[in-house]
């Protein structure tokens, strides 16, 4: 119990601390919430106003940090990588990774290309 707890203060402060107008007002760097529902994860990520999510992609940070000169665009590291919510709560942030349902383009299936947070992913939320 007290490790939902945790989770629970830890997404609670990221979002206190991540609107626009304080701690990270960046476009580039954006605090979030995680939790795990059963067996799911899910994130929040706060967005300024009239921002919004168009695509997800989760990877292996410590593998793609090994090599040098990565390829970005590479998606060998990839976990789960979507594009084009069809969901509102998508668009707002409201993401539950490795879901595809809630977009129209799949670039890289869940658990396709490596073993689900098998170490340190990356989480990256592409927003206009």
């Amino acid at each position: 119990m007290r490790l939902y707890c945790r989770w629970f203060l830890l997404a609670a402060v990221s979002l206190l601390v991540s609107g626009c107008q304080f701690v990270l007002p960046s476009h580039d760097y954006y605090a979030f919430g995680v939790a795990r529902v059963g067996d799911q994860i899910h994130t929040f990520a706060p967005l300024c106003e009239g921002e919004r999510i168009v695509g997800v992609e989760v990877y292996d940070n410590d593998a793609m940090g090994k090599e040098t000169n990565f390829d970005r665009t590479s998606t060998r590291y990839t976990y789960w990588k979507v594009e084009d919510p069809v969901e509102e709560l998508a668009a707002e942030g409201w993401i539950v990774l490795g879901d595809s349902g809630a977009y129209r383009v799949t670039s890289v299936a869940a658990d396709s290309n490596i073993e689900p947070f098998s170490s340190c992913v990356a989480v990256r939320f592409d927003v206009v």
